[in-house]
């Protein structure tokens, strides 16, 4: 096994680094959808607040308060489906319904239409022993710490 990767796009090289590293802050949107599961969602960060906050989608309001924003405007976000967090309906910051479920070993995978037609559908990895619904409505939470952005 290798103690560093090199990933490349079009024969130029996007990232370098420990498979950790790669993983769990990848450089570019093209890196965290190549290595890995991950959710892409387009949106735009304000730097007029402190923290950062990032705005998802326009319908529904959905924002999210960042630690740190290495760019503003128009970017895309990235974040692996084991940092999104499953709730309560009306309770999380998008609400939408469970369209499908894999078993994938240790979590299972949802698959979240969320109501918010603006948005994608999302993975969602939910570890261990939790209780998997079937189908039906949920809300997610993205955790903030977890969410990398990309200049479009």
């Amino acid at each position: 096994m290798s103690d560093r990767l090199a990933v490349m796009n079009d024969g130029q090289i996007e990232q370098i680094g420990t498979p950790k590293e790669i993983y769990r802050e990848p450089a570019t949107a093209f890196v965290a959808d190549f290595i890995g599961d991950t959710n892409l969602l387009d949106g735009v960060v304000e730097n007029t607040t402190h923290p950062p906050r990032l705005e998802l989608a326009a319908e529904a309001d959905v924002t999210v308060e960042l630690g740190d924003a290495p760019t503003k405007g128009e970017v895309i976000a990235s974040i692996r489906p084991e940092e999104v967090e499953l709730a309560d309906p009306g309770t999380g910051a998008i609400d939408g319904t469970v369209i499908n479920q894999y078993f994938h070993g240790e979590h299972t995978n949802l698959v979240i239409d969320p109501h918010d037609e603006s948005l994608p559908e999302l993975d969602v990895a939910v570890q261990g022993r939790t209780a998997v619904p079937a189908s039906g409505e949920v809300a997610v939470d993205l955790n903030a710490d977890a969410v990398n952005v990309y200049a479009k």
